[in-house]
């Protein structure tokens, strides 16, 4: 029972990190084109 926890804590910390770098990359990719257009 404990493994399944343990499992299922690792997956969704998995899952966590990698909304929070996909949020973080799209956050810099529609800065840096907001930038562009600005500067042009």
């Amino acid at each position: 029972m404990s493994t399944t926890i343990l499992l299922v804590s690792v997956i969704n910390f998995c899952l966590y990190l990698c909304i929070t770098f996909n949020h973080v990359y799209i956050l810099s990719v529609v800065h840096g084109w907001a930038s562009k257009i600005h500067f042009s």
